[in-house]
């Protein structure tokens, strides 16, 4: 749960259902960090959404960070 909440901040008003969170990664990270381009090593699609179980925790923290420290578009 811990994961989950800190996206809070940054997808609070995005995220309604799966759908919509999807939607948000296909277009605005995949294609840089998708089957075609993997920058710094990281492939978004791959990461497991199952946030309640913490699989792949330390990776969408670090996204959460970069998106929130302006890096990422």
């Amino acid at each position: 749960m811990r994961v989950l909440l800190i996206f809070l901040p940054f997808f609070g008003s995005l995220v309604y259902g799966v759908e919509t969170f999807e939607a948000f990664l296909t277009n605005h990270c995949v294609s840089c960090h998708g089957p075609k381009k993997e920058k710094g090593d990281l492939r978004i699609d791959t990461l497991s959404r199952d946030f309640k179980a913490g699989i792949d925790s330390h990776l969408w923290a670090e996204v959460n960070e970069r998106i929130n420290a302006g890096e990422m578009p």
